[in-house]
């Protein structure tokens, strides 16, 4: 478990990676885009979005390399969606961390450990293939 990961347990309501074509799954959303538009499905969620695409939040966080930081209508999740890169630096898809919240939680403290969570997966991915090798 990455260390900052330990951090939130009591807090994370859901996570979501988004990576660039190295998934085989089929996705079911019946959204338009693009044909050029590069496919980004989703390859871990604890939320039941595996093999699907990611979404318009997702590709924005993707292709301009800028987190996106919202909550929810209810006011109960807070999610920090951000750029996935390898140890090199190459922008390979999206992580989004959700955290549940209330009135009062800090926003920056949520950020700043989604943001280390981020670090710490961008330490050991060499590649977008290396998220489907064996664990090291």
């Amino acid at each position: 478990m990455l260390n900052a990961s330990k951090k939130v347990c009591s807090w994370l309501a859901a996570a979501v990676l988004s990576v660039a074509g190295v998934s085989t799954l089929l996705a079911e959303d019946t959204r338009e885009s693009a044909a050029a538009a590069p496919k980004y499905d989703i390859i871990a969620s604890n939320f039941g979005r595996i093999g699907k695409l990611g979404d318009e939040d997702d590709l924005r966080v993707i292709t301009k390399g800028t987190k996106n930081l919202e909550m929810n209508k209810a006011g109960t999740h807070f999610e920090d969606e951000l750029p996935l890169k390898t140890k090199g630096g190459k922008r390979i898809g999206a992580i989004g961390v959700v955290f549940n919240y209330k009135p009062g939680d800090d926003k920056v403290a949520l950020d700043k450990i989604a943001t280390e969570i981020q670090k710490e997966m961008q330490a050991q991915i060499t590649s977008s293939k290396t998220l489907f090798g064996p664990a090291s």
